[in-house]
């Protein structure tokens, strides 16, 4: 069971309670997949070692890090996410054209 949250490591019901992963873990009977800030290495350690996940998932650390495994294993310091250079699209879009193409979209419906 894949589950997500916004930190992996902290209680997912409020404080004093279980992580979502080790819910999961408690109520299902599948192996458990983390993903939440997990881009440390040692914390994502730390929530295996504890047995509250039996796998753990990576998001924007694998986006900045698509070498992430290697980068840990060699003590790489690895990149920080940037959302700007790594999800919004590089088209240097020119305002005219983007007007342009609303003109011929509203022609067309």
């Amino acid at each position: 069971m894949h589950v997500t949250d916004g930190d992996a490591n902290a209680p997912a019901f409020g404080e004093g309670t279980r992580t979502l992963a080790e819910a999961a873990k408690d109520f299902g009977s599948l192996p458990v997949i983390a993903n939440g800030k997990l881009g440390d290495p040692e914390k994502a350690e730390q929530l295996l070692k504890e047995g509250k996940a039996d796998l753990v998932s990576l998001g924007t650390s694998a986006l900045a890090n698509p070498d992430f495994p290697n980068r840990v294993q060699q003590g790489k310091k690895l990149k920080n996410f940037d959302f700007e250079k790594t999800l919004l699209p590089q088209a240097g879009i020119k305002e005219h054209e983007l007007q342009a193409e609303l003109v011929h979209s509203r022609k067309l419906s």
